[in-house]
């Protein structure tokens, strides 16, 4: 869980667009929320293509 909130920081220090880092981090904490936190880039592409109830 904690790469989960290093990536953005990690994005956002290559000068990144800043909405960017945030985005990423709303599709992991939807993961982590849906409990797919421990799961891999699958679980958060299924949550981006599924709708959100």
């Amino acid at each position: 869980m904690q790469l989960f909130r290093a990536i953005p920081g990690m994005i956002a220090a290559d000068g990144v667009v800043e909405f960017l880092p945030r985005a990423v981090r709303e599709h992991y904490r939807r993961a982590i929320a849906d409990g797919h936190g421990a799961d891999g880039w699958t679980r958060i592409i299924d949550g981006i293509r599924a709708p959100r109830r």
